[in-house]
This record gives C-alpha cells, sequence and structure tokens, in this order.
C-alpha cells in the first residue's frame, strides 16, 4: 500500500485541482493510506495550501434554490435505493450504485451506505469506492430537505440535498454541495431496481420538467 500512495500522490501533483484527473488517480492508486495522507496534509494540518475560493459560497447556497418537495417524510428513504441516472458526470454518473439508507424514527439523521465503481481509463476495470454520509433531517421552514456530511478521498464536504419529487418507486434529488477546492451541483434519479422502468421514467421525467 506503501507504492500505491506514493504513486497516487505524484499522480494528484500533476492535476492542479482537475477533479476529472483526481478521480482517475484515485481509481487507478486510490487506498487507505492515500486517504489518510490526503486528510492529514491538505485537510487537518493544511501542509498542502489550497486557492481561496473565488465564490461567495453562502451567496452560492442561497442563489437559485431548487423547490423541495414540503412535508418530505424520511422514512420514505429506508432501505436500498439505486441510483439510475445522473445529472453531474463529474459526480453522478457511475456504474452500480447502490445506496442504503437506514432512518430510526424520531430521528433527526438519516445515514447513508453509498457505492459506486469508478472505472479505471488508463488500466481497465474499475475501483469499487464506499461512501459514508450523514444527513441531518432539515426543518419544514429551511430550504433544504436534507444536509449532508461526508468524505471521499480523504477529504470532507458539505452538501444540502433537496428531494423534488418522488414516491414509492422513485425519489427525484437535487443537491448542491462545497469542498476544498470547489462548489458544484448536481441531480440524480433514486430507484428501488437497478433499473429504470419505462413507467417510472415518465414519471421522472415529468417532475424532472416540472422543477426546471
Amino acid at each position: 500500500e506503501d507504492s500505491r500512495c506514493l504513486k497516487g500522490a505524484l499522480c494528484l501533483s500533476r492535476c492542479r485541482g482537475g477533479q476529472d484527473c483526481a478521480t482517475q488517480c484515485f481509481a487507478e492508486y486510490g487506498c487507505k493510506r492515500l486517504d489518510a495522507w490526503l486528510n492529514c496534509t491538505v485537510e487537518k494540518e493544511k501542509c498542502v495550501s489550497v486557492p481561496p475560493q473565488l465564490v461567495d459560497v453562502k451567496q452560492y447556497f442561497e442563489t437559485d434554490v431548487p423547490r423541495k418537495l414540503p412535508n418530505f417524510d424520511p422514512a420514505s428513504m429506508q432501505g436500498v435505493w439505486y441510483k439510475v441516472r445522473g445529472y453531474n458526470p463529474k459526480y453522478d454518473c457511475y456504474l452500480c450504485q447502490p445506496n442504503t439508507f437506514d432512518y430510526a424514527p424520531g430521528s433527526g439523521v438519516v445515514k447513508a451506505d453509498i457505492q459506486l465503481r469508478v472505472p479505471k481509463l488508463k488500466s481497465g476495470g474499475f475501483w469499487q469506492n464506499n461512501v459514508a454520509e450523514s444527513l441531518a433531517i432539515s426543518a419544514e421552514g429551511e430550504r433544504s430537505t436534507f444536509r449532508a456530511k461526508g468524505e471521499i478521498f480523504g477529504l470532507s464536504f458539505d452538501e444540502e440535498w433537496y428531494v423534488l419529487a418522488g414516491d414509492d418507486d422513485f425519489k427525484l434529488v437535487a443537491y448542491k454541495g462545497k469542498n476544498l477546492q470547489d462548489i458544484y451541483e448536481g441531480a440524480f434519479i433514486y430507484t428501488r431496481t437497478p433499473s429504470l422502468a419505462p413507467g417510472v421514467e415518465r414519471r421522472a421525467r415529468a417532475a424532472a420538467q416540472g422543477s426546471g
């Protein structure tokens, strides 16, 4: 794992902050030691400086806020969902994305186990990655449905999730997020099956068009 970590660090040094490049470095050389090294040098000890964000992050989250579904029941997220369609290719569009949610009635938090496969463009195959997220349930009067926190590639992120539409078969979710390097946004469709059934797709498309 030492050699993988070293190769990963050298690979990342050539990316100059490019997310696509960094993702492929992790696909080829990702390991727990590389995660720990990045977390220590970049986030905790700040040995590696990150250029300050030029965007007003507070204003970013307050502008063009997606319109969330009112009175959303977090218990409806319980169990396994599959992310079958995505909007942002940097964050949403990966193969085999089962996401498992665990909600205890009355709790203010939904726990999420996010799985995704990142294709290895250079060597072939894929890198399996698991991300643990904590989704704090927002109050009805707040702009988001959930406030998500997690860590991927050794670095933490904060997101706001907006459930735009859904029923027992699908959920349409938009989000805005930030990390040390960037702000970002995206959207995706969850379904209970690994493939998107035609009837569910029609309902999801209608909901997406209605949400802009």
